[in-house]
């Protein structure tokens, strides 16, 4: 025997108490539940996109299994969880959806999905829906709900909401990393004081840590606002990955999809980072070589021509130049401007213990 299927969907406006008929047959009657004015009449329910980026973004949907399962005596055998998503209204892609925990208890029977979609089209409109299907025991078919469609739209390439800035002040066991909000741009988020950072070894994360503002004398130009976190405990040698996100830390508050960052990496200082020595050749005014980043670093912390305002620009030219032989002087060495064999000894002495704990990423 052939069986056809259909649905009966009732408007919720329309409901009292009633049985809302999922799915149909002619010969049978396959699911059934009841629900009360104002509840969901379907398993399946999309949420709202958050976190879009110009490449990116975060699908939300929830499942409400009263009105899923059958009977104790044809249970669910399996159930999947999913989203379709796509430029276009045919969809065309698929991405398996995720549980979301929650900080209280959901008393409304329903769990909730989100998923993250990469690799996107920027300044493009994207549609989406929620899937959820599943096999009753005592049945050969699987029944499949669908969401309703909505759409979200990338950000374009030039600015987004949540920015991911490169990791800055590296060490063997210690890094800070950044962020940029831009109000103007996402207005979504509920309490724009509230930022993380969720970093770990794997793109898996795992970790999180909390965000603070930087506060500034002046303005940034691009009207963002930069937030920053230290970790500390890291492991010689060790990539770790990183991206900045919306709330207060690393579980998504019920309901709520985290608007993030792209996801960046960094990798810890080897313990040993230079065993030849930090300084194994001669700098002199004009030079860019990378050891020039430690001259400047070790000229900082023992001169004071190198003021600790001073940026470090791996160039060597007049400042350099001045807290060089500011350097060699207090240390009786002929002040001429140049790291030759005498200079070059005393900084590898003078200097080891500053940039072993405080080599930047671009003295690598």
């Amino acid at each position: 025997m052939r069986l056809t299927y259909y649905k009966l969907i009732t408007p919720i406006n329309q409901m009292k108490k009633t049985t809302v008929i999922s799915l149909l047959s002619f010969s049978f009657l396959l699911i059934s539940s009841t629900v009360f004015a104002n509840s969901y009449p379907y398993p399946a329910v999309t949420g709202t996109a958050g976190g879009v980026t110009s490449t990116g973004a975060y699908v939300s949907g929830d499942y409400y299994r009263m009105l899923a399962d059958s009977t104790p005596q044809n249970p669910v055998l399996w159930s999947s969880f999913y989203f379709e998503y796509g430029p276009t209204n045919s969809f065309g892609n698929e991405v398996t959806a995720q549980p979301v925990p929650t900080l209280v208890p959901v008393t409304d029977g329903r769990s909730m999905y989100n998923a993250q979609l990469t690799n996107l089209q920027s300044s493009t409109t994207y549609y989406y829906r929620f899937v959820v299907s599943w096999r009753l025991q005592n049945s050969t078919e699987t029944a499949y709900f669908y969401g309703n469609t909505f759409t979200f739209t990338t950000f374009g390439n030039s600015v987004i909401g949540i920015q991911t800035l490169p990791a800055t002040n590296l060490t063997t066991t210690s890094a800070f990393i950044n962020g940029a909000f831009f109000p103007q741009i996402n207005s979504q988020i509920p309490n724009p004081q509230e930022f993380h950072f969720d970093y770990g070894t794997s793109l898996a994360l795992g970790n999180y840590a909390f965000a603070q503002p930087i506060m500034a004398l002046v303005a940034n130009p691009d009207g963002s606002t930069r937030y920053t976190a230290a970790l500390s405990n890291l492991v010689p040698g060790t990539t770790y990955y990183y991206r900045f996100s919306s709330g207060p830390t690393g579980l998504t508050p019920p309901g709520l999809v985290p608007f993030v960052g792209q996801t960046l990496s960094f990798t810890a200082l080897p313990s040993s980072v230079f065993p030849g020595g930090f300084f194994t050749t001669t700098l002199l005014f004009g030079s860019t070589h990378p050891e020039v980043t430690r001259l400047q670093l070790c000229l900082r912390a023992v001169t004071t021509s190198y003021g600790a305002s001073t940026p470090i620009t791996g160039g060597f030219y007049s400042i350099t130049d001045k807290a060089l032989r500011e350097y060699q002087s207090a240390h009786g060495i002929d002040p001429i401007g140049i790291v030759g064999p005498l200079t070059r000894a005393s900084l590898n002495s003078v200097c080891a213990p500053i940039l072993n704990g405080a080599v930047s990423a671009s003295a690598q």
